[in-house]
């Protein structure tokens, strides 16, 4: 009687165990959305661990470019890869000595200080395949931050020409107007890249 009072006992505890873990998950996630809710509308939520306010925002971006160069896919995405330092002019170093997009996964876009070896991985390169498509992840331009930012470039052939596609998609630790500087930014890249492309001579800075 005792093992079965004893399987009985274990097999009801079991039970609100787990109808109370159940109601446990709906109630924080029935808070999460309320204070989801809360802080998109620009309201301050309660206070955190340390008395500092918590605000939680879904932030991200999305930016969309394309141009046209001359050529091939396959010799579009050669100008584009490599060696970058003939049309990339924004650089952490003033003169850096190696400033290349090695375009294989494990990859890195990265720019190399000076001789002793310091430098900077700007981009981690996560999906390549010639004359079809680049993927970059990193931080870019905005180093020190908690931001994750996904390049997409893919290139398509258009007659004598290539169509360069660029799908940005961003997250995480977002200020206003950056997604409108990434965008000016990225149509001063291209610019040059479109230059170095189609006239095989570095655009003027």
């Amino acid at each position: 009687m005792a093992g079965a009072f004893g399987m009985e006992g274990t097999g009801a505890t079991s039970s609100g165990r787990r109808r109370a873990g159940g109601i446990l998950v709906v109630c924080v996630v029935g808070a999460w959305i309320a204070l989801a809710g809360r802080a998109a509308a620009g309201e301050e939520v309660p206070e955190g661990p340390g008395g500092a306010p918590v605000f939680w925002s879904p932030a991200g971006l999305t930016v969309e470019k394309e141009i046209r160069v001359a050529g091939s896919p396959q010799h579009a995405f050669d100008a584009f890869t490599g060696d970058v330092s003939p049309w990339w002019d924004h650089h952490l170093a003033s003169a850096p000595v190696e400033l290349v997009i090695d375009a294989k996964p494990g990859g890195t876009f990265h720019e190399i200080f000076d001789d002793s070896g310091d430098g900077a991985i700007h981009a981690d390169v996560i999906r390549a395949k010639r004359g079809e498509i680049l993927v970059l992840r990193g931080p870019f331009g905005f180093t020190g931050h908690a931001l994750d930012l996904v390049h997409t470039f893919t290139f398509t052939a258009d007659g004598d020409s290539t169509r360069v596609k660029l799908v940005i998609h961003g997250a995480g630790q977002l200020q206003d107007g950056w997604a409108d500087a990434l965008s000016g930014v990225w149509d001063h890249f291209l610019g040059r890249y479109a230059e170095w492309a189609n006239t095989g001579r570095a655009p003027a800075e």
